[in-house]
């Protein structure tokens, strides 16, 4: 479930804010950890 909601969650950032994912910290305007998700 986690790898599904960070899913959601980039594909609200790319449409809405127009981001993008980087592997490199450094470059990055936001760094989000999603650590855990409970139903």
């Amino acid at each position: 479930m986690n790898e599904y909601d960070s899913s959601k969650m980039l594909d609200l950032m790319r449409l809405e804010r127009g981001m993008e994912l980087t592997d490199d910290p450094s470059i990055a305007d936001l760094i989000l950890l999603n650590t855990c998700s409970i139903r």
